[in-house]
């Protein structure tokens, strides 16, 4: 064969392989960063659910002195994971694609939770109160399981759904220690308190 042809062969075999390779890490790295990007999304919903957990103590406490200070916990946004969890899934492990799974659909849960919430304190009543404490002790609970799913998998750089065997009874109890401490301490204080503490970060 004419050396030409070979070494024109080999050009562009050369260049196609160089192209494929050039395509591969380019879509590895467009990929990874939007794997980046949806972590850092999950890390900022842990950040607004530890504040839900605070918003909702602290209308819980209110409510249970009969005041109400109408505040709502924000709507969680959750927008990257919207975006591209389709496009990175078949990247994750089994375990990893389950878990966010779970945590989108406890996200849908709280923000229908907010919804019920408005809706209780638009039209609420003088025997509201026990509504509106169950309804921000739903979201206190939903808050607290998700944000625990959260950062136990931000945690783990293999994430393995066996791992979280028996993290669910230790929520539980914490749970039950929780809510009866809001309760303690909400009778322990009058309402001025309560609201002076939770603008001081205080509870």
């Amino acid at each position: 064969m004419d050396e030409r042809i070979i070494a024109t062969l080999i050009g562009i075999s050369t260049g196609w392989v160089l192209s494929q390779l050039t395509d591969f890490f380019k879509e590895k790295r467009i990929r990874n960063r939007k794997i980046i990007a949806i972590n850092t999304e999950l890390e900022d919903l842990s950040a607004w659910l530890e504040r839900m957990k605070k918003t909702t103590r602290y209308s819980m406490m209110l409510a249970l002195h009969k005041k109400n200070n109408h505040l709502i916990p924000t709507h969680l946004q959750k927008f990257l994971i919207d975006e591209h969890f389709h496009e990175i899934c078949i990247y994750l492990t089994r375990d990893k694609r389950i878990c966010i799974t779970d945590i989108y659909n406890n996200i849908n849960s709280i923000n229908s939770s907010i919804n019920e919430l408005r809706e209780v304190l638009d039209q609420q009543k003088d025997n509201s109160f026990k509504e509106i404490i169950d309804k921000n002790e739903g979201l206190y609970i939903n808050a607290m399981e998700t944000k625990s799913k959260i950062d136990f998998l931000l945690s783990k750089n293999k994430y393995k759904l066996n791992m979280s065997v028996g993290q669910a009874d230790e929520i539980s109890r914490k749970l039950t220690s929780e809510l009866v401490a809001i309760r303690d301490e909400a009778l322990k204080l009058t309402p001025e308190k309560i609201t002076e503490a939770y603008y001081n970060e205080k509870i």
